[in-house]
């Protein structure tokens, strides 16, 4: 397996996304990504995944996460894992931007 170098940024909106591993180089079963959410943004629309688990990982300031209804406050160094079918969203309602970690599974 080769080394990945830090992918192109991407914006998706406010939302600041770089891929690090991508499913061609995992076999298909992992995708992994690093994104910023700006302080006071809130997105993604409430949306749920079929396909894949979902794992995020905090990295610096604190995103607050909704779970099937429930409020998860994620910061660093915190773990959060999402079932396929889960309907979850994310907020940054802190001062700063917040950078995280996430990788979807298919396995």
């Amino acid at each position: 397996m080769g080394t990945t170098v830090l992918g192109e940024l991407i914006r998706v909106g406010p939302i600041e996304v770089r891929f690090r591993l991508e499913a061609p180089q995992t076999a298909g079963t992992l995708t992994m990504f690093e994104f910023v959410v700006p302080r006071g943004a809130r997105l993604p629309a409430p949306h749920s995944h079929d396909a894949f688990d979902e794992t995020v990982y905090g990295l610096e300031a604190r995103n607050c996460w909704t779970v099937d209804g429930r409020t998860i406050d994620l910061g660093p160094g915190d773990v959060l894992f999402i079932r396929r079918g889960s309907v979850h969203q994310f907020e940054n309602r802190g001062t700063v931007d917040a950078p995280s970690c996430s990788a979807t599974a298919s396995a």
